[in-house]
């Protein structure tokens, strides 16, 4: 048993180690292991123990530079008993002669040298950023897309038909942010993005990112948050509905609730341009009794649609996404009968090599503490029981360690505030944590995650290693269990859906209560109005839980598609200017919370038989998905033949779409890391374009229209190439243009200041395309017309120009349906 208590040190030891590490700084200026421990010693903020931690993956750091008797350090004392026994374990001694510490050779073998060498395990091939985006990226230095999948997401997002529901899923660390921001900075004029995340801490972190990328936005809160003044709260308001906030960062419980009548506004006015929902896979896989909130907002989202003046779309972002979340997710927030776009450019994470061991429990926590010593840092430690947390949190404070912080449940705002911001600040190096901690989190230089027990499902474990390896870099993650935390996690993952016999007695409850809708968006035959906050024979009173369990039975009933739920619309002309509301219309608001609008679409879900035939297998089936995200964690780690990376490759499966397979090692695999996400995929896609009957009715059976200009035509000067493309961008003719690079940064170049339509820049014609293209041709001498194109492709070159297949005939002559520039500007009005 580890009983080392670590000691602090004087001012003049302070001041000592401080000149030591100076004479090095210079020699190490990008080694995040020396700034570590050089930041602590010169803070004043490191007891003994945790100096020799942080000494130790310094040296391990420099092996590849340094030979191992070289790697000392002069201390400022003699190391007690107790502490020379734990320097040993951690992997440092002392010499007896003098204070010198050096590293043990024992350290440098059992050491992952990967990590402390920060070799880069994530190969990816970086693309071209679509010009007009860099335009407007200009300030921050963006050239490139990180990968593939990144560039396909950020351009279906900006090209999709409004009123699309998309599902993007990227790994951690391919620029699921770029997405939100690039909406934003493409956004219709005088309208708002709405972005729903996790965290408070998480919304203030990418309201202050966005801050950076809208420069010359005089806006002093993107995030919506409890700590917000009444006069902060009511400028968002009055910004939102004066068209004057671009984004707001929030959460569910905001928005169903604060931020409600806003939003009604916001919709009927058009001013609506996105609603994004990050990390969207907690609303599928944290459960139904996480966050209510979340599964509630579905159904102010299909309310929002339907008296939206414009339609917008919505969007869900994730790593994590299966192909079970995004149906049930989608049968929530979709719309009926209209399947979703999904983007998935997902591969395996390849920076992080997997452990696990089953221990005795007697020495599981031992062995914890062991491991939490060595390993680098930063280190998360995971528990799912917050009295876990609480347990080895407080045995770290008995060693005398500082450094270490406790995120849990149970942690306050504003220690969650002080907490997230020291460990940003690397004013900690170990922080224990339950699942509370770290979802979006943005710090990529997080080295090492130890599960002190087994997760409740695989979702949850393969999310919480994702913290680490964020920047590409090699790391690590261990899980450490005894037998009885199976037992434990078995339990904590059995979300609580409702029974069929409670939830046949709640429905019929709301059912028999039910009253005709008031409002004229719900006067058609099927829609009915029910009350949640009724409460049923047993209860005595109205209870916040009891409304929850009705919610749970109604969406339990949408996501079997025989009911879709609404919020009643609330009349706006009786809501002020700043989003509050008058005294009059007051009482409508006391009792909104308490009922919903319910479309009957099946009427069987009247009939006491189909709940207990046909519903009680669909929630048997609910049940039995849960049961196997437990199942899978549990045969990887008591199954080990077939190692963790093939598991998740099957589990993460979209639509036919397997994840990229890339590992770094786990127990049956040596490891496997090939260059990632190049082969990303888009399911029913639909690019936002008007169609010109006459036009489309000229395109060839390739669908490519030839359109030839003259050589005495004006078409030299760039200025006019740009008002063409912009006059074809605005009517939403086409979306995509190629041209050689010179052309088209000709064409960003000339466009008018402030022209905001997001236009895809391709170099390639090859590619065979999702949009509707230009192929632009400014200074060809021979054209080869493209074949069996997707969506309407116009070829636009010299009339002069040849075919390469006949020097005897122009380039237009080979399809009959050729068109002069200026006949064509002439049929689309411009």
């Amino acid at each position: 048993m580890i009983t080392s208590n670590s000691t602090s040190f004087t001012q003049t030891q302070y001041q000592s180690l401080l000149e030591t590490l100076e004479k090095l700084q210079s020699d190490y200026p990008d080694n995040m292991f020396f700034r570590r421990l050089f930041s602590a010693v010169e803070q004043h903020k490191v007891s003994s123990i945790e100096f020799l931690y942080l000494l130790k993956d310094f040296f391990l750091s420099i092996q590849h530079q340094v030979e191992l008797k070289y790697t000392t350090f002069n201390f400022v004392r003699k190391l007690n008993q107790s502490e020379l026994e734990l320097a040993r374990l951690i992997g440092v001694s002392q010499r007896e002669v003098g204070n010198q510490l050096y590293l043990i050779e024992s350290a440098v073998h059992e050491a992952d040298l990967d990590i402390y060498q920060f070799k880069n395990t994530r190969n990816t091939v970086k693309k071209d950023m679509d010009i007009c985006l860099q335009q407007k990226l200009k300030a921050h230095g963006y050239k490139t897309y990180k990968t593939e999948g990144q560039q396909l997401a950020v351009r279906t997002c900006l090209t999709a038909k409004k009123g699309s529901t998309l599902f993007i899923n990227l790994p951690t660390g391919c620029g699921k942010s770029l997405i939100i921001q690039s909406s934003v900075l493409f956004q219709r004029k005088f309208s708002s993005t709405i972005v729903l995340m996790p965290t408070v801490g998480l919304a203030i972190e990418q309201a202050q990112r966005m801050s950076e990328i809208l420069q010359g936005s005089l806006k002093e809160n993107l995030s919506w948050h409890a700590n917000l003044s009444e006069n902060e709260r009511r400028k968002i308001r009055s910004d939102l509905l004066a068209g004057n906030q671009q984004v707001l960062f929030t959460s569910p419980e905001a928005l169903t609730t604060s931020l409600l009548n806003t939003l009604f506004i916001l919709a009927k006015r058009g001013q609506l341009s996105e609603i994004v929902i990050d990390e969207a896979h907690l609303i599928d896989s944290w459960g139904a009794n996480f966050r209510p909130e979340f599964q509630k907002f579905g159904a102010l989202v299909s309310t929002l649609r339907t008296v939206s003046a414009t339609p917008f779309n919505l969007i869900f972002l994730s790593a994590t996404f299966t192909q079970n979340s995004i149906e049930k997710i989608n049968k929530i927030y979709g719309e009926p009968n209209v399947l979703p776009t999904v983007v998935n450019g997902n591969f395996l994470r390849p920076e992080i090599k997997t452990s696990f061991e089953k221990l005795p429990y007697k020495e599981h926590f031992t062995k914890l503490l062991d491991k939490a010593f060595k390993l680098p840092k930063p280190l998360i430690i995971y528990t799912t029981k917050k009295d876990d947390s609480n347990k080895i949190y407080k045995a770290f404070k008995q060693l005398g360690l500082t450094r270490v912080g406790l995120f849990t449940g149970e942690t306050s705002y504003n220690q969650r505030i002080d907490v997230i911001d020291k460990w940003q600040r690397d004013e900690y190096d170990i922080m224990v944590a339950t699942s509370a901690f770290g979802v979006g989190m943005d710090k990529d230089d997080i080295k090492s995650v130890i599960h002190a027990s087994v997760p409740e499902n695989i979702d949850r474990f393969y999310q919480e290693i994702g913290r680490a390896g964020r920047n590409g870099s090699a790391a690590t993650a261990y899980l450490i269990y005894h037998e009885a935390q199976l037992s434990t996690a078995q339990g904590v993952n059995s979300d609580k859906i409702i029974s069929i016999e409670k939830g046949l007695s709640r429905w019929k409850d709301m059912w028999r209560d039910n009253k005709e809708p008031q409002n004229s968006y719900f006067k058609e035959q099927g829609f009915y109005e029910l009350n949640v906050g009724l409460f049923g024979n047993n209860l005595r009173k109205k209870t916040e839980t009891n409304a929850d369990w009705n919610w749970g039975t109604l969406l339990f009933l949408q996501r079997n598609g025989l009911i879709r739920i609404y919020y009643d619309i609330p009349d706006t002309t009786t809501i002020n200017d700043d989003g509050t509301i008058t005294q009059a219309d007051s009482e409508f608001w006391k009792r909104y919370q308490e009922k919903v609008i319910v479309e009957l679409i099946d009427s069987n879900v009247l009939h006491d038989s189909f709940w207990e035939n046909e519903l009680n297998s669909a929630r048997d089936e609910e049940l039995k998905i849960q049961r196997k995200r437990f199942e899978e964690l549990r045969q990887v780690i008591t199954s080990p033949e077939i190692p963790l990376c093939e598991r998740l490759t099957t589990y993460y499966s979209l639509f036919g779409s397997r994840p990229e397979k890339a590992c770094r090692g786990c127990l049956g695999c040596e490891g496997f890391l090939p260059t990632l996400g190049t082969s990303p995929t888009l399911q029913n896609f639909e690019p936002e374009n008007s169609v010109i009957k006459e036009l489309d009715n000229l395109l060839s059976i390739d669908n490519v229209l030839p359109i030839y200009f003259e050589k005495s035509e004006s078409y030299n000067d760039f200025l006019e190439w740009s008002k063409l493309v912009k006059s074809l961008l605005e009517k939403k003719l086409v979306n995509r243009i190629v041209g050689d690079e010179k052309c088209l940064a000709e064409i960003q170049e000339h466009l008018p200041p402030g022209f905001s339509h997001f236009w895809i820049s391709d170099s390639n014609s090859n590619d065979q395309s999702l949009w509707p293209s230009i192929l632009l041709y400014t200074d060809h001498s021979t054209i080869d017309l493209p074949k069996l194109q997707e969506q309407m492709t116009l070829v636009i070159a010299n009339k002069s120009a040849k075919n390469s297949s006949s020097s005897f005939r122009n380039w237009y002559q080979i399809e009959q349906c050729s068109i002069s520039l200026h006949n064509f500007k002439l049929l689309v009005g411009i």
